[in-house]
């Protein structure tokens, strides 16, 4: 069984009820049972976009998103050091400096996308795409917030007027 990525916006008077609106939609849309889309998802961790300290400014959910697709790609620091402790223990000569050498390379590609994520960003970053890469695990949800929540408003026709609405995405891999 594999995984497809799956990414939505949804809005609601709180997370809850956009996460029930988003799956049931996914559900009609794709059906149930490893359809790969976010009806497959029984729960969400609510994470808070990055902001810069120096200027206040929110990083924007789509390049949070996008830079947390790419974050699950790589290892964090303890599963390198577990993938070298492993290859260490069952590897030798020229096997332990093929392990060795790929395991650097990994490093030196995840430090390589790391330079294009700002260092205030980073941390979280790798927390949450560590996290999407699990296709039984929870979804990842943001609110959208100031300018993006209004552009996002405008272009829901069925929320014209209507107050105290919040608007958020969902995203992570499913089964399929």
């Amino acid at each position: 069984m594999g995984a497809e990525y799956d990414s939505r916006m949804a809005y609601g008077k709180n997370a809850n009820e956009a996460f029930h609106k988003v799956t049931d939609e996914a559900g009609w849309e794709r059906g149930h049972g490893y359809s790969g889309s976010l009806a497959e998802k029984h729960e969400f961790v609510k994470v808070r976009v990055p902001t810069n300290p120096d200027t206040g400014r929110r990083m924007s959910v789509a390049k949070f998103e996008s830079f947390c697709l790419e974050a699950d790609l790589f290892m964090t620091d303890d599963e390198l050091l577990e993938e070298e402790r492993s290859a260490r223990s069952f590897y030798t000569g020229a096997a332990l400096t093929n392990a060795l050498r790929n395991l650097k390379q990994e490093r030196k590609e995840r430090d390589k996308f790391l330079r294009k994520v700002p260092v205030w960003a980073r941390d979280q970053v790798l927390a949450v795409g560590n996290m999407n890469r699990d296709k039984w695990g929870p979804a990842t949800c943001v609110e959208v917030l100031g300018s993006e929540y209004y552009k996002a408003k405008r272009s829901l026709p069925e929320l014209k007027g209507k107050q105290g609405i919040r608007i958020y995405k969902f995203w992570g891999y499913c089964s399929s």
